[in-house]
Formats: structure tokens, sequence, C-alpha cells
């Protein structure tokens, strides 16, 4: 290379080094990142590196199954390890007194693959009666007694009580409760199978009871109850309806903050939604007493909200709200506020705000009033919002005429719902500042079987 060429690379690599200098001492001055920042993710890849892996279970071969029965009926007296290690993670097989003794008779000594499995195998079956079962007991005794050095089965060892123990679920739900990580967090630090943990059910039930009876006194229940445990998408469907119909049948009627979350959590979860809607009809199976108890307060949550902020400037001079709560709890009552689109939108700041405890609002047409359905079932009543409105009142025939769907997403007409030829009445019940029409009401009411419940 000629001397002009060396120097142009030299000059070349001197401008590279200028420059890097150059974005070094920039990144000194105005480092994009902290060195808080960085040390907080070098502190997070620490703690996900010092997190015990679970090992890989064990796919459970045909083969070994039909061995182990072979040894069952006596026709095998003895079995190769690598067979035994798979059954280990079968649940029915890894937990049956016949296995375990198996395992004391031929001295298996179970390495730390094995030793998991049985353990995750209890998990998997876990119950107040298999927690006392000789099966479990040898288990139980196997980690005691072990001295390896896979840190997961070192870890389970520690906590063994909680992992293995006889009161195993109560000791996991207290610690579950305790936990800042969720409960994904959780399952993931002590390695527990989310998915597949009939132990890690049982934990988050009684963590629930706990929960709900502290809920006034322990805040951090509340919030973990509301936003980990209640969502969990892990849940059996049988436990959850228990969980949750434990959750609505708690709280007293003077409670209103708590009874308003409910509303809201049940309203927001698919599994489970508004039970007067005839879709979310299978979600409330088995759960009679607390959909009535729903139903009691959605009702309540709509009358409240109609008589009080969709009436005009709020007022209520002919105590109509104070009327109709009264008959809330009345067995089978279904009821709808209509909203006209002018109400909508004067009032959408406020359904906004509602959210997920929002009433499921039909729509009215007209834009002079909204309107407010009560399904009583023998009697129907139809409330207006605007002065001068009357109620009116249909027999069941008729109602089912006027009103053949009250969840329909089809709008309603004033018109149609004010049929004076169909009236149960001579006519509509107006409503007068003496209450003469609160006597009146109640008379018709409780001819069809509907009497006030307060």
């Amino acid at each position: 290379m000629s001397d002009a060429g060396t120097g142009a690379v030299l000059t070349e690599s001197l401008a590279s080094l200028q420059a890097a200098l150059y974005m070094i001492r920039a990144e000194l001055s105005h480092p994009a990142f902290s060195v808080e920042s960085r040390l907080r993710k070098l502190s997070a890849i620490v703690n996900e590196l010092d997190q015990p892996k679970r090992v890989r279970p064990v796919p459970v071969a045909i083969e070994y199954v039909n061995q182990w029965n072979e040894v069952l009926v006596g026709r095998r007296s003895n079995m190769e390890s690598r067979a035994i290690r798979s059954l280990c993670w079968n649940p029915v097989i890894a937990t049956d007194k016949a296995f375990q003794s198996f395992l004391v008779g031929t001295q298996y000594v179970p390495n730390a693959q094995s030793l998991q499995g049985m353990i995750c195998s209890c998990h998997v079956r876990w119950s107040r009666e298999l927690a006392l079962s000789d099966a479990v007991g040898k288990i139980r005794d196997y980690l005691n007694r072990y001295s390896g050095r896979n840190r997961l089965l070192n870890k389970w060892k520690s906590s063994a009580s909680m992992i293995i123990g006889l009161k195993a679920h109560d000791i996991m739900a207290g610690e579950l409760v305790k936990s800042a990580d969720g409960i994904s967090g959780f399952c993931k630090r002590w390695g527990i199978s989310i998915e597949s943990s009939q132990l890690f059910q049982s934990a988050a039930e009684v963590a629930s009871a706990f929960c709900l009876e502290q809920i006034d006194r322990i805040p951090e229940c509340r919030g973990f109850l509301f936003k980990e445990l209640m969502p969990w998408s892990g849940w059996s469907p049988n436990v959850l309806k228990n969980v949750m119909s434990r959750v609505i049948l708690f709280p007293s009627r003077d409670n209103a903050d708590l009874i308003d979350a409910i509303i809201s959590l049940v309203r927001s979860d698919p599994r489970f939604g508004d039970p007067r809607l005839p879709h979310n009809g299978n979600n409330w199976i088995g759960m009679d007493e607390a959909s009535r108890r729903m139903q009691e307060w959605l009702s309540a949550a709509d009358i409240t909200f109609f008589f009080e902020t969709v009436l005009p400037k709020g007022t209520d001079p002919h105590g109509r709200k104070a009327f109709w709560l009264r008959y809330v709890g009345c067995r089978g009552l279904r009821s709808r506020p209509l909203l006209s689109n002018s109400d909508k939108f004067r009032l959408r700041d406020v359904l906004w705000k509602k959210g997920a405890k929002a009433s499921d609002f039909g729509r009215l047409l007209d834009e002079d009033t909204s309107a407010f359905i009560l399904d009583f079932g023998p009697i129907m009543a139809i409330e207006f919002s605007a002065v001068g409105n009357a109620c009116y009142l249909y027999e069941k025939q008729a109602a089912a005429e006027i009103v053949p769907d009250i969840w329909t997403s089809l709008p309603f007409s004033k018109t149609e719902l004010k049929r004076k030829s169909k009236i149960a009445t001579s006519q509509p019940i107006t409503h007068d500042r003496q209450n003469r029409w609160k006597n009146e009401m109640e008379r018709i009411l409780a001819r069809y079987g509907v009497r006030a419940v307060s």
C-alpha cells in the first residue's frame, strides 16, 4: 500500500475514533437509561435466573401403564426404572397406595424428576382426604429425606407444610394472600402448575373466603379478591360458582360500596354477566339465591338511577323512587330503563363514568321522554320521566304483546308503550302530590299478588 493510501486509512480510522468518543461523552452526559433503570433491569434478570425451574413432566407411555397393571395382577414382579419414573407423573397411579407400597418393596429411591412428579401428582388430585392418605404420607417422607441439589425440591422441602402438608391448602392460601406477585407470580415462584393443580384451586378458594371475611378490616384483601382471585381464569366452573355465590351473599344491605363493587365485577365478567339477560341464564345455573340477590341489586340500581338521574333536574316530586324501591326483591321482577337519544346525550358523562356498573339500557325513539319498565310477571308497570306522563299498567297477556322482549336491542316507542285500550285499569295512574296514587297503585298490585317487600 502506498504512503498516500496508508494515510487515508489512518485518517478514516481517527475520524471513527473521534465519532465514537463523541458518542461516549454524549451518553455519559445525558444517558438514555439511568443507572437506576439499568440496575432494576439487571435485578429483574437476576431474580428471574434465581427462580428454580420445574422439571418438564415425563410423558406417561401406555406400555408403562400396562406394565403396572401386570404388577397389580401378579404377572410381573418388577419394572424398569424409566417406567417407574414415568408413572410417578401419572396422578392416579402415583397417589395409589399400592404403587407407593411397591416402591418401598423394591427399595426404589426416587430421583429429583421422579419425586417432583409424585408431588405434582398429589397437587393434581389434592383433597383434604388425599392429604391424610398413606400414599401421600410416603411421598411426604421422600421429600423430607431428600438431600440432592435440585433447587426447586429444596425450596419445596423448606416449606413442605405448604407444598404437601396435611393443611397445605390452608397454609398456601395464607401465603397467597400476602404475595405481592399476584397469582401467576406466586405460582411461578413456587414452581406450581396453575392449570392442573387442584391444590392451588383449594388454596384459592380458602384465600377467597379469608379475603371476604377480612374485606372491611384489611384493605389489601379487597384489592386481592376483586383484582386477582375473582377474575382468575383458572377456576373450575363449579368452584367459581360457589365462590361467587359466597361473595354475592356476603354483604349486608347497607354496605352500598361493597355491593357496587360486586355489581361491577359480575357485570364485567363474561362467565356471569347480568342474570336477568336470557343469554346469561346458563351462567347462573345452580346459583339461584345469588342470582335473586343480584337481580334485586340491579333492579334497585335501575330504579335509583332512573328517578334520581334520568328525571329532568333529578327531581322526583311524587316520591316514585321510594315507592318502587319497596318492591325490590319481589320474585321474578325484571326492570329496564329506556333512554331517549336526548337523555343519552345529556347523561353521556354519567354513563361513561358508571362503565361496567351501567345498566343494560334500552332505547326509546321519542325525544321528549325516557321510560322505565317494571315487569312483575302477572302485571307490568311503565313509568315515564317527563312531567305529565301517567303510569301504565298491563296484565301479563297484554304486556307480552306490548313488550314481547324486554331485552331487545330494537328501540321502543312511546306510542306502543302507552296503549290505553290494553291497560289493566280504567285509566292510567296519574301521580299527585297528595300521594293518593300510591294507595291506588298498592291496591292494584296486591290484586295481582304483588306486594311491597320493605
